[in-house]
């Protein structure tokens, strides 16, 4: 799945996506856009910001009053300078993976069959520079929440959680949570230049064990299984999450809504 990823700036994509072949009736389903609608929704991890993305113009659609608190520019500056306002203040670092992210995202949303696109929620982490000057880190939830007939996303919602206090971790990955055949979002993993990983059934069962603080003894008990697999789903759990230790694994799991 992440075979001929494009490496483009967020500039490009921008042009790509508004080149695409929309609907003839895009228009009309623009007419009705109430961002209200899908704010009542969100489940913030603290502080965040929140907007809506227009794929057709290139621009945001919605931007909440919040993202002058985190990042200390009005919404105005937004408006003026859309997307290429947000491109400005990257990190230098992170710019090269988020043209990989964006890549990855088109692609494995062009995977998708049109039916399943309104259901997939991507996260992706980043850096964005503050207008005092500090790099505030970022973990982006975006949620298709508009597409066309062709199948083309036509706006899509994009929940900005600063994660500062929990990550000090400058490795850029993606999860993408897939519906499965039971309608369930089931988290993937994607680390730079890798495959997607996908936790397993048993790893997901975990989950809950390590959020209550249970030792892999413990949670081998309830589940019938060894300590000995229970420290090696930890193992593959982390190496997957690109941390060091079950804390750091605790904290991914929680800012990604995974418990």
């Amino acid at each position: 799945m992440t075979q001929n990823i494009s490496q483009k700036s967020l500039s490009e994509f921008l042009t790509d996506w508004k080149n695409k072949p929309y609907d003839c009736d895009v228009e009309k389903i623009k007419k009705y856009l109430n961002p209200n609608r899908f704010l009542d929704f969100i489940t913030p991890l603290g502080k965040y910001f929140a907007f809506i993305m227009d794929y057709q113009l290139g621009g945001y659609a919605f931007m909440s009053p919040s993202v002058e608190d985190i990042l200390g520019y009005k919404i105005q500056e937004f408006r003026n300078k859309g997307p290429a306002l947000t491109q400005s203040i990257i990190h230098p670092d992170d710019v090269p993976h988020i043209g990989r992210v964006l890549g990855q995202i088109d692609k494995i949303i062009s995977e998708i069959p049109v039916h399943n696109r309104m259901k997939v929620k991507i996260n992706y982490n980043y850096r964005l520079k503050s207008k005092t000057g500090n790099y505030i880190h970022i973990l982006q939830q975006n949620i298709p929440i508009q597409i066309d007939s062709k199948g083309n996303i036509v706006y899509s919602l994009g929940i900005c959680n600063d994660i500062t206090s929990f990550n000090k971790e400058t490795t850029v990955l993606i999860d993408v949570e897939f519906p499965s055949k039971k309608n369930r979002l089931i988290p993937v993993i994607f680390k730079e230049g890798g495959k997607g990983e996908r936790f397993t059934k048993r790893e997901i069962q975990l989950f809950s064990y390590l959020i209550k603080g249970l030792s892999s003894k413990e949670i081998g008990d309830f589940l019938c299984i060894s300590e000995h697999t229970v420290n090696k789903h930890r193992k593959n759990m982390m190496k997957k999450a690109n941390v060091k230790n079950t804390l750091g694994l605790i904290n991914f799991l929680k800012i990604r809504n995974m418990v």
